[in-house]
């Protein structure tokens, strides 16, 4: 490609022109001044800079040339995604394609300005999401929301930069330009929690099948994500250690590509078994197990399989937990709110924050490798939950007791 351009005086400053990969001539202003000695040679570097990005743009838009958009970059960033097994993608795609690309997609990758980022984040905030419902009127997008889209498209840019494609990333606003980081609805987290007696309900009546009252078990006192509690199989659980026996979470169980995969943070994590956990397992692997799946269970069986045997659908067990909530009248919650429960009971009944985090999130920074609590310690924080399973006039007892209000 035959490269055009010069420099020239424009007001106090010299300006690069040029043409881009359309053909286009344009201008820009440069940061260096023209009464200044030796800003001229900087403003004709930068221009040297300038057709280098351009010159790496036309490699990287492949045979069909032209200029590198918003989209065509940001498509070529999904696939890299997905072939690196990226669960995020889908996210990642859907608010690029509903979002950035209507409003930006067609624009080159090397004329985006944080002008452009600004107009565009402050179109997303005002959009209306479709109504799920017939008759529901529209609303805007969460926070959160936005500034998810905020955040892909900072990556999607960010490679770029990676890539010598740009000099500088254009999706950098300020905080006030942006919503802050909070819930639609600011009341609903602090009620996504169970207390310690509707735990004990949903492992303990009768009403609710046995193989769900031990997925409830294994999430509620465990604090694993759905995902790890549907991949633990037995071979996974320690019955001999001392004080409590031990459950190693190293797969978790992808219901979007229907495969295991490693944990979130590819790194095991060892649970210590609530006594009330183990006495379910117990009974579970003794004799329930079999009556459910019509054959004794094996080492490398999952521990809670669905009735076909395979891994528990995400969507599936989120239907079935909604049912049994009902089935006993509690409050409808979400499935992963079991996870919250954990934290949050443990924490109220004196257990170390620091053992609860290492039971439900595995240590990420370089100062948490050269140390782990003693087992003793886990076992402690876990021994604080103040749950256990309850015999049939217990639980008769229990749906008899005034429930918290919502």
């Amino acid at each position: 490609m035959q490269w055009e351009g010069s420099v020239y005086p424009k007001g106090r400053k010299w300006w690069i022109r040029f043409k881009d990969l359309s053909g286009r001539w344009l201008g820009r202003p440069t940061p260096f001044y023209v009464h200044v000695e030796g800003d001229r040679e900087k403003a004709a570097a930068l221009l040297v800079h300038v057709r280098e990005q351009l010159e790496a743009q036309r490699r990287a838009a492949g045979p069909g040339g032209g200029p590198l958009t918003v989209r065509v970059w940001g498509e070529r960033w999904l696939e890299k995604r997905r072939a690196a097994g990226i669960d995020a993608v889908r996210h990642e795609e859907f608010r690029l394609r509903l979002h950035v690309y209507p409003m930006i997609g067609e624009t080159p990758l090397i004329e985006v300005r944080r002008s452009h980022v600004r107009a565009l984040m402050a179109a997303v905030q005002e959009k209306a999401r479709v109504p799920r419902r017939k008759g529901e009127e529209p609303e805007r997008l969460a926070p959160r929301t936005v500034l998810h889209v905020y955040r892909t498209l900072r990556q999607v840019f960010r490679a770029a930069v990676r890539a010598e494609l740009l000099e500088a990333n254009p999706v950098d606003l300020d905080k006030d330009e942006l919503p802050k980081k909070q819930d639609k609805d600011a009341s609903w987290r602090a009620d996504a929690v169970f207390t310690a007696a509707e735990v004990e309900q949903l492992i303990s009546d009768l009403r609710i099948p046995e193989d769900r009252r031990v997925l409830y078990a294994i999430e509620f006192l465990t604090g694993t994500r759905s995902g790890e509690a549907a991949a633990l199989r037995w071979e996974r659980w320690d019955r001999a250690l001392k004080p409590l026996g031990r459950l190693k979470i190293t797969r978790s169980y992808n219901s979007r590509a229907r495969a295991e995969k490693v944990t979130k943070t590819k790194r095991p994590r060892l649970v210590p078994v609530h006594p009330a956990l183990a006495q379910l397992l117990a009974a579970w692997k003794l004799a329930g197990w079999q009556r459910f799946m019509g054959r004794p269970p094996k080492d490398e069986d999952l521990i809670a399989p669905s009735p076909t045997g395979a891994h528990r659908h995400v969507g599936w067990s989120l239907q079935k937990f909604h049912k049994d909530l009902m089935e006993l009248g509690l409050r409808k919650r979400r499935h992963y709110d079991s996870r919250r429960t954990f934290r949050s009971i443990s924490g109220d009944a004196g257990a170390s924050k620091e053992m609860v985090r290492w039971i439900t999130h595995t240590p990420g920074d370089q100062i948490d490798d050269y140390h782990s609590p003693a087992w003793s310690a886990l076992c402690d924080a876990v021994l604080c939950i103040p749950v256990k399973v309850h015999t049939r006039g217990a639980v008769a007892r229990l749906r008899q007791e005034p429930r918290p209000r919502a």
